[in-house]
């Protein structure tokens, strides 16, 4: 094999820019050339995604989905297949029931899923979808919990805790009382200028937690009281305390007022029902002219007295609290 030897000059010729100009010419020149050949002019290479093996996402909820699925969703009600706004759902509350293309499928990482989604039942989502009425209740804490049947709210640990629940109909711009709600409507009598959700709200509130003996401003005392009642228990004949609303209606179980005797209640024997004592309470006997027949002043009692009275008479509770009739 021959080899090649370059003289040693030429190479000092070339290294020195000797033989035909400078070094700032040489540089220009390459400059120049540079600029000739811009990089503007060269073809740009187009990206390329991976292929991507689609995930199963049915039965999945979208938040789950959002995790497991490296593509973009697009996302439809399942029962009409009109378009959601991925942005505004409660992601946890859906559920995939079915997806497009299929899980299994290769396809571009650029690629968008179909997916077809419904509220899974129990969710707050699909309780404002399904619900009639809401029912949130405070306990002394103001710590407040939300419920979607009167049985949820029944059937909470923390039932007994509630002071306070406020009813209103899932779809207020858009209430429509059922059979039933409208035969209520007409014991509660509120008016022709009240809608139909007002006249409901009340005596849905009393279906939802029995009277605990609270201040006279706090419900069921009013002077709707009988009317509240009767709607209340069309609503909630199954309610744990029907038979309380109920004695309220008859009479049977009364609170501080004055009441004649076989017309606002029944004659019998009522008992002082007691929750953590009695103090300054004042009740009394009295005959139609308004002649005391028999009275007591009780500055503190542990246990609730019995009072018997009779058709005809008067009698006046003051401070003492909640009258059961006991027989």
């Amino acid at each position: 094999m021959k080899k090649l030897f370059v003289p040693v000059f030429v190479s000092a010729l070339l290294l020195t820019g000797c033989g035909g100009g400078s070094q700032s010419d040489a540089v220009s020149t390459t400059k120049a050339a540079e600029s000739a050949s811009p990089q503007a002019s060269m073809p740009t290479a187009t990206p390329t995604w991976e292929d991507v093996t689609v995930a199963q996402l049915k039965g999945k909820n979208l938040q789950e989905a959002g995790r497991i699925s490296t593509l973009m969703f697009e996302v439809y009600a399942a029962d009409d297949e009109t378009e959601m706004d991925w942005g505004t759902l409660e992601r946890s509350d859906w559920e995939v029931k079915r997806q497009v293309p299929a899980a299994g499928m290769t396809v571009p990482g650029d690629s968008n899923v179909a997916v077809y989604v419904k509220p899974i039942k129990g969710t707050k989502t699909w309780h404002l979808k399904n619900s009639r009425w809401s029912f949130e209740c405070s306990d002394a804490r103001e710590v407040r919990k939300t419920f979607y049947s009167l049985k949820d709210v029944w059937n909470s640990r923390n039932f007994k805790k509630f002071e306070h629940c406020e009813a209103s109909p899932v779809n207020k711009t858009d209430f429509k009382p059922t059979a039933v709600e409208k035969k209520a409507i007409k014991f509660a009598d509120y008016g022709d200028d009240t809608t139909a959700a007002s006249a409901l709200a009340f005596p849905m509130e009393m279906c939802v937690l029995p009277d605990r003996g609270d201040e006279e401003e706090k419900y069921p005392y009013s002077a709707y009281l009988p009317r509240l009642l009767r709607a209340a228990l069309v609503l909630c004949p199954e309610a744990k305390h029907a038979d309380q609303m109920s004695a309220w209606l008859t009479g049977e179980m009364i609170r501080d007022g004055r009441y004649v005797v076989g017309t606002k209640i029944p004659a019998g024997a009522y008992q002082l029902q007691v929750d953590g004592g009695i103090s300054d309470c004042y009740w009394e006997r009295s005959t139609a002219a308004g002649d005391i027949i028999d009275n007591n002043f009780i500055t503190f009692a542990s246990e609730g007295p019995v009072v018997q009275v009779f058709a005809g008479e008067g009698f006046t509770s003051e401070r003492c609290g909640v009258w059961k009739k006991v027989w």
